[in-house]
């Protein structure tokens, strides 16, 4: 419980901290801080969040003495909010009843409590306490509530901006409504995506700005505790595995929806006892799709002659698909790209060397596909408090994790992914009216 004592009598901010110590540090918290005038509480207040604001009914400025228009305006200034944090309540504490009741009417005005302070008859302590336990209380019961419950049906993340965030944003709404989110310190996209029945889901799409694991994960849990979905999941590129050794070849553009994820260099090297060389010794923990949707899920790719081809097929017939295929080997593109649900590993470096990409299939043989990101995506949500959203990350395949990469490709990956996302979403029942 952080509270602000305003108040340029040092006896009387003594005497409340004093009486609130007292009173309430075994039940909570508490941090106090003090301010003896106007400019002070100001600089408090635009620099960190309160609980509550303790007012003296006269409070000094710079170039008066106390007077009851300075606490006024700095009341006012707080509801404005013009630069400061307003603190969920302010209550007033003097020392003078009559001046009290007549100032009365603008704390009520405004909602707030105003007590009278005696350093006598202790009164105005039980009463203060009374309130702080309370607004300890609705504190709580807020956090509560926020932790098991859902505000958005679906927050979807990009790794990079050009080739991910913008191709995906083109693609998945029906409908915008805002481009601005000031909590979300990066791009955003606030609108409604189709869900089953063809109803609107609340949706929030946000760039990281980078690629790998770690800033993967710190944004995952930000946007979990920013938006609090029902669903998160990443979209975007990855690379596909097609070598003789893959359990399934994967071609350009193909798009794989991550049924399991691990980390392929999470491990331990070894000194090896007979020839001397190093050897690595696989301990990277698998996370599954929740069982929420996991079954949906494979049976949404599993008939996706019913809902994803279509997409697919309108997609591939375009001329911006068709440039894309013609840049690579036909042997390397399908006329209309394939779906799996299927094992998926990530790393913290991008790949661009055949030799890696064999001795990732050499530890996860199951594997067809690698990104940077998305081992980080499932590990936040794992430790993310309250009510845990379900997860779902799908790729598209931008290259085979060999030097010759580009921007077509990966802008084009990004495309197939966002529309087998939204064939899969529009049959999930996590998504009906409860």
């Amino acid at each position: 419980m952080r509270i602000l004592i305003v108040d340029d009598a040092e006896d009387k901010r003594r005497e409340v901290k004093t009486a609130l110590q007292a009173e309430l540090r075994d039940q909570f918290t508490l941090e106090l801080d003090e301010a003896v005038d106007y400019e002070a509480a100001l600089e408090r207040l635009r620099d960190r969040f309160y609980d509550l604001v303790i007012l003296d009914l006269f409070l000094p400025d710079a170039s008066r003495g106390p007077t009851e228009d300075t606490s006024k305006a700095l009341i006012t200034q707080v509801f404005r909010g013009d630069r400061l944090i307003p603190p969920t309540q302010i209550i007033g504490l003097t020392a003078f009843p009559t001046e009290a009741e007549a100032e009365r009417p603008f704390y009520d005005e405004h909602l707030l409590d105003l007590l009278h302070y005696d350093a006598v008859d202790g009164a105005w302590r039980a009463a203060l306490c009374s309130r702080i336990r309370y607004l300890v209380a609705s504190k709580r019961a807020a956090a509560r509530f926020r932790r098991e419950n859902f505000d958005f049906d679906l927050v979807v993340l990009t790794a990079r901006h050009e080739n991910e965030y913008l191709p995906v944003a083109q693609t998945l709404f029906r409908e915008i409504h805002s481009e601005v989110f000031p909590p979300w310190a990066g791009a955003v996209t606030i609108g409604e995506v189709s869900g089953p029945d063809g109803r609107g889901l609340k949706t929030a799409l946000v760039c990281i700005g980078e690629m790998g694991m770690a800033p993967a994960a710190a944004a995952t849990s930000e946007a979990i505790n920013l938006f609090r979905p029902r669903m998160i999941s990443m979209l975007g590129m990855c690379c596909g595995f097609n070598a003789s050794s893959s359990a399934s070849a994967r071609k350009l553009l193909d798009v794989l929806v991550v049924r399991e994820v691990a980390c392929w260099e999470e491990g331990k090297y070894e000194p090896e006892r007979v020839v001397g060389d190093g050897q690595f010794r696989n301990r990277s923990k698998t996370r599954l799709v929740d069982d929420a949707i996991r079954s949906q899920v494979e049976q949404a790719v599993e008939q996706g002659g019913k809902h994803l081809t279509p997409r697919l097929r309108r997609l591939s017939g375009t001329r911006a698909y068709k440039a894309v295929a013609a840049l690579f080997d036909p042997k390397d593109v399908r006329a209309i790209p394939e779906v799996k649900f299927a094992p998926l590993v990530s790393g913290s470096s991008v790949v661009a060397a055949d030799e890696v990409i064999a001795e990732i299939l050499d530890r996860h043989p199951s594997a067809l596909g690698l990104d940077m990101e998305i081992a980080g995506l499932h590990a936040a949500v794992d430790r993310c408090l309250g009510k845990k959203p379900s997860v779902l990350a799908i790729k598209g395949v931008a290259d085979f994790g060999r030097a010759d990469k580009g921007n077509e490709a990966q802008v084009m990956a990004s495309r197939c992914a966002t529309e087998v996302f939204l064939g899969i979403v529009a049959q999930l029942d996590i998504f009906e009216p409860r």
